[in-house]
């Protein structure tokens, strides 16, 4: 061992303790660094995880704008359908009252050719 000339202390141990005060501090440095990266990363994983969230609801809008445009051309298609439904029913009902007459004018008739025919065959 060493010793310093004239301190008649022997310099190994305030060596050593220097050397553990230095290791001391490099370790909570690195630790210290650690929890910043660890931060860090966690903040990032929160940012994607934002990112992630506003694209999905982003996606979500566009579907329900989407399905938003489909339900408005179903009930234009579906109003169209009615008023065409409605037009042939229409249309159906003067056909109906349109036979109907018919028929009765061909009963009128019958009846007709009947007496005529009954007339006929008296004489």
């Amino acid at each position: 061992m060493r010793s310093d000339p004239g301190s008649g202390v022997d310099p190994a141990p305030r060596q050593q303790q220097k050397r553990s005060m230095s290791e001391s501090k490099i370790k909570t440095i690195g630790t210290l660094v650690s929890i910043v990266l660890l931060g860090l990363m966690a903040g990032c994983a929160t940012e994607s995880d934002l990112e992630a969230l506003r694209q999905e609801v982003s996606k979500s809008q566009e579907m329900a704008r989407a399905a938003e445009a489909k339900a408005e051309a179903a009930r234009a298609e579906a109003q169209a359908a009615k008023a065409e439904a409605e037009r042939a029913i229409a249309e159906s009902r003067k056909a109906a009252d349109s036979a109907a007459e018919a028929a009765d004018k061909a009963r009128t008739a019958s009846e007709k050719a009947d007496r005529i025919f009954r007339e006929s065959l008296r004489k």
